[in-house]
């Protein structure tokens, strides 16, 4: 299943810091833009719970959930009393060259893998979608490995191991504050130009989601043609995006609240791991 990056960047380039923005509400905030909705057939058909939607949603402190654990478990889409899949025991590790960056699962065989074909970028997948160049259709995903279901056969791709799984980990100390951003703005970007030229944005960066054991570590940044554009938010190549204006990645909410309160900010503040350290970064919106 294939992103939609420039539609997404859409959405964020009417409110904010474009790229930055876009991506970080598309891989680490929203999945439901690129997720696609459940199979209808597949509908709880129990009245009981379809009856009540607001007390499902209170009970066991739901609402309280951050918008991307909310998302891990597709609440977007609606209640969770589907079929589950029979779990596969027993089954051969796979020998297609398939990476599993991650995964955001349910527990009960549904969720989301992070997966890299043959050397590709990372995209995502989820449950009967096919794997690269036909080779397998993903099966079930769970905590630490995905099932595969190949020549009508199960395969066992698993996360890689050894891997620190802090969301920040490897490199930067949580215990350790980012260095304060000085008063001045590292960055500074036209707000109408940028907006009035998305184009302009798919020419200034490059995004990838860092996953590390299985968990969304940020977005790593790099620029593409327009280079010049990309150094004026004060970012360099590889930083890895971990919070915007405080908040860090996987305790937002709501993605919609943060582009609200962002629409008419004059700068944001954000915070990037670069060269195995945290760093807080301002960027000044300009008119």
């Amino acid at each position: 299943m294939h992103t939609h990056l420039p539609r997404l960047l859409n959405l964020a380039l009417a409110v904010m810091l474009a790229w930055m923005t876009a991506g970080l509400v598309w891989l680490m905030l929203a999945p439901e833009g690129v997720l696609p909705p459940p199979d209808p057939a597949a509908a709880p058909t129990d009245t009981t719970h379809s009856s009540s939607p607001a007390s499902a949603t209170t009970e066991a402190g739901e609402d309280r959930a951050s918008g991307f654990s909310r998302s891990a478990r597709h609440e977007p889409f609606g209640p969770l009393e589907t079929a589950t899949p029979a779990p596969v025991e027993q089954a051969p590790e796979t020998r297609l060259q398939l990476d599993l960056k991650g995964v955001l699962a349910d527990g009960h065989g549904d969720g989301t893998a992070f997966i890299a074909a043959g050397g590709r970028d990372i995209e995502l997948y989820r449950p009967d979608d096919t794997i690269g160049e036909q080779m397998a259709t993903l099966d079930q995903v769970h905590p630490d490995h995905v099932v595969l279901l190949r020549d009508g056969r199960h395969e066992i791709l698993r996360l890689p191991r050894g891997e620190d799984p802090r969301i920040a980990g490897n490199g930067a100390d949580r215990s350790a504050e980012p260095s304060p951003a000085t008063s001045s703005a590292d960055g500074r970007i036209s707000r109408d130009r940028w907006l009035n030229d998305p184009e302009r944005v798919m020419d200034a960066v490059r995004a990838r989601p860092v996953i590390r054991q299985g968990s969304l570590a940020g977005l790593e940044v790099r620029p593409t043609r327009n280079r010049r554009d990309f150094e004026r938010t004060g970012l360099r190549p590889g930083d890895i995006i971990t919070s915007v204006g405080g908040r860090e990645i996987s305790a937002i909410e709501d993605p919609e609240t943060l582009l609200a309160d962002l629409q008419d900010a004059r700068r944001v503040d954000i915070t990037v791991e670069r060269d195995g350290q945290a760093r807080s970064l301002s960027i000044e919106f300009t008119e």
